[in-house]
């Protein structure tokens, strides 16, 4: 059964974590270990991981261009150790980047036109029977969600099943749920009316807590570490400040920038980052001058991310 063994390395949110629950599903067989990542700490996790032999499972996780290299190094000691590597995601892939992991033998499934966990629907092995009900439902739901379409009815419930810093303990019991067939129960229900109503509170402070700035004639709103998801923060800044722009700011130099008419994509890339055309995010250093500065001045972090983000902008320009 050593063929059979195989380790998931996944994105945090519920796209990564229902993504591996589906592949899990189809293959009929429990991974030894499953990892969570993001992009910008992938070759770490996959270090980390201190992979032999059997199959390395990446799901939902792009590239980030700082760390290809060592990325790239990661992965050929991980094949020439024997293992295959699988790697399923649906975000923007550059000729250069594929052809680079391809080398490497790596078996890559991309696919722009559905989420993570669709591609890992559509191309994952199938080794078990299935119920092809639960795949759609599932499938539906969760890219409903994180394409930010939300016309499957489960959509508005999976999006806030799976927080960004909710414990990994959580994340792997929702995977747990779903890697057994199960689409909801009653701790999926519990946790996210719990949720609702903490976020409607939550929404209360953004008024204090967003800056908006021109930057070459783009309107810009930041937001600094909303206690809600990442996504509807910036929906509900986007809207309300009628920005072109929306940036959510975390003290740890990590980026996420909404868009509904920029390409915010190429932003992230020339920041190191990557997403989507209409979604993505990046991480930058954050000196330890601004970040003193902003225990005491709550805006200090925004400026400086601002003036970053604004000489990349009037750059292109």
């Amino acid at each position: 059964m050593k063929d059979l063994e195989y380790i998931v390395i996944t994105h945090t949110d519920i796209d990564g974590v229902a993504g591996a629950a589906l592949y899990i599903y189809k293959a009929g067989l429990s991974p030894s270990r499953v990892l969570f990542a993001e992009p910008y700490n992938l070759v770490d996790v996959l270090k980390s991981a201190r992979v032999v032999e059997g199959k390395v499972v990446v799901i939902d996780l792009g590239v980030n261009p700082p760390t290809l290299n060592k990325l790239v190094d990661e992965l050929r000691k991980i094949t020439m150790r024997g293992a295959a590597v699988e790697w399923y995601d649906h975000h923007v892939w550059s000729d250069e980047w594929i052809a680079l992991i391809k080398d490497l033998g790596v078996k890559l499934y991309l696919d722009t036109s559905t989420c993570g966990t669709g591609v890992v629907a559509k191309y994952s092995p199938r080794l078990v029977e299935v119920n092809e009900a639960f795949l759609v439902e599932l499938t539906n739901g969760v890219c409903g969600a994180d394409l930010w379409k939300f016309d499957h009815w489960l959509s508005p419930w999976l999006h806030r099943l799976v927080p960004r810093r909710e414990e990994s303990s959580w994340r792997i019991h929702v995977l747990n749920t779903l890697s057994k067939g199960v689409l909801w129960n009653n701790d999926f229900t519990n946790y996210v009316s719990n949720r609702v109503d903490w976020e409607l509170k939550a929404y209360s402070e953004f008024t204090n807590n967003v800056k908006v700035v021109e930057a070459c004639n783009l309107r810009i709103a930041y937001i600094r570490e909303p206690r809600v998801n990442s996504s509807l923060a910036a929906s509900v800044i986007l809207g309300r400040s009628m920005a072109d722009i929306a940036v959510v700011v975390s003290s740890d130099g990590k980026l996420s920038f909404r868009s509904e008419s920029s390409d915010v994509r190429s932003l992230a890339v020339k920041l190191g980052g990557g997403g989507h055309v209409h979604a993505s995010g990046a991480k930058i250093q954050i000196p330890i001058t601004v970040r003193l500065k902003s225990f005491f001045n709550k805006e200090a972090l925004m400026d400086y991310v601002h003036r970053v983000i604004s000489t990349t902008i009037c750059f292109e320009k």
